[in-house]
């Protein structure tokens, strides 16, 4: 009997044997019925990392755009750059070393990062830590109707500065949010509502323009949902992405939100023991809109796909001793007409490039873990399995010239995995009619194939076919 093998997500619940599948630094694009495509379900290979600039000694934490120049904290500096990667230093003294909140007005930047304030103007270039005494610790900031709003770091209450100035703050110039004694954990500006994402709830507050204070919350603008971690909020798609205090992810648009994370992954962060430090960022790419969710202390990034129905994927790098560890991009800016990420290990930029499969020079390794085989406790016979992927991508010289993909597998659901079996040539470079096929894979009840690529070449999978004898 021949049958498709489903393609990989990243449903993973670990440890679970119901739905083991993965997929590591690949991406899933959906093909239109009337394009004609192999299958439905096509595996691309993440794009890679090519070097574009570096600025300052790292990492990088964070960036923003004003009037066409590129803004970035690496480390404790802050740089301005423009489109040829010129940097130019611009002043120092952001503590830490985790991602930073930064946003502006068109002429100010404001950046905060968990204690303390920073601003620069760009008509005097002035940077500096903001000293006003009214200034409180925060961990986020929103810039809305052209004032700096922030959360007041553990308490139940949001400030606000001057109008046109994100060095002045009035002492008055707060307020709590109502409908619910939780902390404040960031403030986000959306289409011109603030939103207060508390521990447990979220409040909308519309813009009056009042003297005394000009925000008013909105009357039913409660969402009885929290915010897991200050940074893990995210903008795209006329919506505003978060983990919410009960680890799953939600989208929110206008006043209404949606769960967009599965079961699996949501069972999968339950077992994390560090979650409050959790971000995201994200990356626009080839049409594709993804939101990438880190874990920094666990070592793990998730990434979806807001253009092809919120389909999940895991994005992982390698460490020194060649251990996984989570993906080392940390921010990301589309400017210049490029799609730029910052280094969480140095103060290198690199440009996220679909012809680079490298990132920043080390290898990515695309992995996909299929669903679990079975036929319903009756024995089964492999035949043989078969990858319907490009092939004749080798590349011209060095490493790659005659890339292999590797097959594993798991005869107990994802548990343990055997070596692997078998390195099978996806093609010289032109050697276009390369057949990938492994025969002869033995007997099982139930059964997970694992697939991997690592050298620099091109990866789309379209499918993958077994042959089998089934037991009656």
């Amino acid at each position: 009997m021949r049958s498709e093998i489903r393609q990989a997500i990243s449903s993973v619940d670990s440890g679970g044997q119901l739905s083991p599948q993965r997929l590591i630094n690949g991406y899933p694009e959906l093909q239109p019925p009337e394009s004609g495509a192999k299958s439905n379900l096509a595996v691309y290979g993440s794009p890679g990392i090519s070097d574009w600039t570096t600025i300052g000694t790292g990492p990088i934490r964070g960036f923003t755009a004003m009037n066409g120049v590129g803004y970035v904290v690496s480390g404790q500096e802050f740089y301005s750059f423009n489109s040829a990667g010129t940097a130019t230093l611009l002043g120092a003294g952001i503590t830490g070393i985790a991602p930073v909140s930064i946003d502006n007005n068109g002429f100010e930047i404001v950046i905060v990062n968990g204690e303390l304030g920073f601003s620069y103007l760009e008509a005097s270039t002035s940077f500096t830590q903001i000293g006003d005494a009214d200034f409180q610790r925060c961990n986020t900031v929103t810039c809305i109707n052209n004032i700096f709003a922030y959360d007041w770091k553990d308490t139940n209450k949001f400030f606000l500065s001057e109008i046109l100035d994100g060095r002045t703050y009035d002492a008055l110039s707060f307020a709590s949010a109502e409908s619910n004694p939780d902390r404040v954990r960031a403030v986000r500006n959306r289409k011109g509502i603030l939103f207060i994402f508390g521990e447990t709830t979220i409040e909308a507050w519309d813009h009056t323009g009042a003297y005394n204070f000009p925000f008013q919350r909105f009357k039913g603008g409660t969402i009885g949902r929290g915010l897991r971690a200050p940074l893990a909020i995210e903008e795209e798609d006329e919506a505003l992405f978060f983990l919410g205090d009960d680890l799953v992810m939600y989208r929110l648009s206008g006043l209404q939100i949606r769960r967009v994370s599965t079961h699996a992954l949501e069972k999968t962060w339950a077992k994390f023991t560090t979650t409050e430090d959790a971000f995201c960022f994200k990356v626009i790419y080839g049409g594709h809109k993804f939101i990438y969710l880190t874990f920094p202390t666990e070592g793990r990034t998730y990434g979806f796909d807001i253009a092809a129905n919120n389909l999940w994927h895991e994005r992982m790098s390698f460490d020194a001793t060649g251990a996984d560890v989570k993906w080392r991009a940390n921010a990301s800016i589309n400017i210049f007409n490029k799609t730029l990420v910052g280094d969480a290990n140095s103060g290198r930029i690199g440009l996220l490039d679909p012809e680079t499969y490298t990132e920043f020079g080390d290898p990515i390794v695309t992995t996909l873990v299929f669903p679990n085989y079975h036929a319903n406790g009756r024995r089964c016979i492999m035949n043989w399995f078969e990858a319907d992927m490009e092939v004749g991508v080798g590349a011209t010289s060095g490493q790659g010239v005659n890339p292999q993909i590797m097959l594993t597998w798991s005869n107990d659901g994802g548990k343990t995995y055997v070596p692997f079996v078998e390195s099978l040539p996806i093609g010289r470079r032109g050697e276009y009619g390369t057949i990938v096929k492994w025969d002869r894979l033995g007997e099982f009840y139930q059964r997970v194939m694992k697939v991997s690529v690592s050298d620099p070449v091109e990866r789309v999978f379209h499918s993958f076919r077994a042959d089998m004898d089934i037991d009656d």
